[in-house]
């Protein structure tokens, strides 16, 4: 299960902690938007007929679908709530984007201001979508309470924002088929192991909503269930995301990623041809990857219309409960690209596929041994801290800078008010650390506290200049509390190098948003070049410098 989902209507960006196979921070666009109303309408019946068929796949009683009505209904109250909330807060974050983008651009450093307010407007939003998660997660709860362990399975294994086809094309429908074959490969296993683990974390952290969350704040779902319920009062759906909102809200997602991008251009330092040749690669892996997305091309209008005839009828099927015609299904078949939203691959996109692997390999083939290492070990955030030891901007890899500010203040604190409050100092430091990666077992805790109360006096001992020599060592080691960062290092060593390298680079260097920042990399640095020199030997020296002195007032 993926841990960023708000339905179909809208995707938040979150700087997350992902996977060490992937990307570290996965930008997911807010979904398709079109001025097209029939395009739209499309979207809205795939939404609607999907909702149907998971519904009556449930077979749920009326006790049942009264229970996840009522929760439906307060699910959406809380949307709506949240919507009003979220709307001045990705204004701000828009405004404090673009500035900071700028900034980005020009590479000379951020301004306090500017970093503060795009600090701020992320910060803010993590906390208001944090207890949106936490508020659905509770009401989701209730519903999953009146559901049985195989209808639970059958809504976890449903895709809401999937084309219909994949759920009308199963052999089985949606928990009735047989569970995949374990793996017997003991590495995919652990990696699969650590990968849930640091999602566990990530949903503690930033919240998530599950698959019977995603149900019951779909726009679809609360009108659906009112008329299997009779209740026609009931059938009046709350307001659900603006166009403008959405248009909004791809808008910071593009925005942050560029600020990432622009972070690991400006300090993994590329040459103009490295960047010249990077450009032209991931140009063309992002025509191939337009072509298996459908992003150049949408369907025809005469192939969007034949579409909504299809699941229009699809849909009046669903709604009587009737099995769906096998002619229909095979109309259905034949137009699987439309069904998809104009997103379905083409026959070739095992080919695209390979293709943008190949160009993977190529861009590693130019990048020089200390680049690859700022690759290897980039995981993207909006306002990177500095490291201590590499002061460039780039992401958060081994950062110790916090850390080492902790050592600091353990440091200042008096002899007497130290001792009499370590343990509370203790419990502290262990709190925060399970905060920000993820909670110990007893005994983790145990032996934690332990190590910990050893190197905080073993901090208080040395003497300035020793600590000065020493503190980035005992950084590394009050680090080591962060789960998540340890999960990462145990994932990072499992997948090696080679791969982390591979998957970041086609996260990352061929990103569809590279290109054009590229072009603007490549164009400052060709109008610095242009720059008309200044022949000093021109220069008429002041009165004062005529005759070898200063033309600064003596005082």
């Amino acid at each position: 299960m993926k841990p960023i989902t708000i339905a179909g209507w809208l995707i938040l960006p979150l700087c997350l902690v992902g996977s060490a196979i992937g990307a570290e921070t996965p930008f997911v666009a807010a979904p398709p938007l079109s001025s097209n109303p029939d395009i739209e309408e499309l979207r809205h019946l795939k939404q609607r007929l999907n909702v149907l068929l998971i519904l009556n796949h449930l077979n749920a009683d009326q006790r049942q679908l009264r229970t996840l009505y009522e929760c439906a209904r307060a699910a959406r109250e809380v949307q709506c709530q949240f919507l009003d909330r979220e709307a001045e807060t990705i204004k701000r974050q828009e405004e404090a984007f673009e500035a900071f983008k700028i900034e980005d651009i020009a590479n000379q450093g951020f301004s306090p201001k500017t970093e503060r307010a795009a600090a701020s407007a992320e910060h803010d939003g993590k906390k208001q979508r944090k207890r949106f998660f936490d508020t659905i997660n509770a009401i989701e709860e209730d519903a999953r309470q009146t559901l049985t362990a195989e209808q639970q399975a059958m809504i976890e294994e449903w895709k809401l924002d999937g084309p219909p086809e994949k759920f009308l094309f199963r052999k089985n429908h949606p928990g009735a088929g047989k569970k995949a074959e374990k793996d017997t490969d003991e590495k995919k296993q652990e990696i699969v192991r650590l990968q849930k683990e640091m999602q566990t974390i990530f949903k503690g952290k930033y919240g998530a909503i599950g698959p019977v969350g995603r149900l019951l704040i779909c726009e679809e779902t609360l009108p659906i269930l009112a008329g299997k319920l009779g209740d026609k009062e009931g059938a009046a759906n709350p307001a659900g995301t603006s166009e403008e909102m959405r248009a909004r809200i791809r808008h910071v997602a593009e925005l942050q990623a560029d600020i990432n991008l622009l972070n690991l251009l400006n300090g993994i330092n590329f040459s103009a041809e490295q960047m010249t040749q990077l450009m032209t690669l991931a140009e063309k892996a992002g025509q191939m990857r337009g072509e298996k997305t459908g992003a150049k091309r949408g369907p025809k209008p005469e192939t969007v219309a034949r579409a909504k005839e299809l699941l229009t009828a699809a849909v009046a099927c669903a709604e009587q409960n009737q099995e769906i015609p096998a002619k229909l299904l095979k109309d259905m078949r034949d137009l699987k690209s439309a069904f998809a939203g104009g997103n379905a691959p083409p026959s070739g996109a095992r080919k695209d596929a390979d293709g943008i692997q190949t160009a993977a390999r190529e861009v590693a083939g130019l990048l020089q041994d200390n680049q690859r290492k700022t690759l290897i070990d980039y995981n993207p955030c909006l306002i990177p801290p500095k490291n201590l030891k590499d002061p460039v901007r780039v992401g958060q890899a081994q950062d110790a800078n916090r850390q080492v500010k902790a050592l600091e203040r353990v440091r200042s604190v008096p002899a007497e008010k130290f001792a009499k409050n370590k343990e509370m100092i203790l419990d502290h430091v262990l709190d925060g650390a399970e905060e920000h990666g993820g909670a110990f077992t007893m005994e983790e805790r145990a032996a934690h506290r332990q190590r910990l109360a050893t190197m905080m006096d073993e901090a208080r001992a040395l003497s300035d200049v020793d600590f000065e020599l020493q503190k980035e060592d005992l950084a590394a080691q009050l680090m080591r509390l962060d789960k998540s960062e340890t999960l990462k290092a145990e994932l990072a060593k499992l997948v090696g190098d080679d791969e982390m390298l591979k998957n970041k680079i086609i996260a990352h260097l061929l990103h569809p948003r590279m290109p054009p920042l590229l072009e603007t990399r490549l164009n400052q640095m060709k109008s610095a070049a242009e720059t008309d020199r200044v022949n000093l030997d021109s220069i008429q020296p002041a009165e004062s410098c005529a005759r070898g002195g200063c033309a600064l007032p003596r005082r």
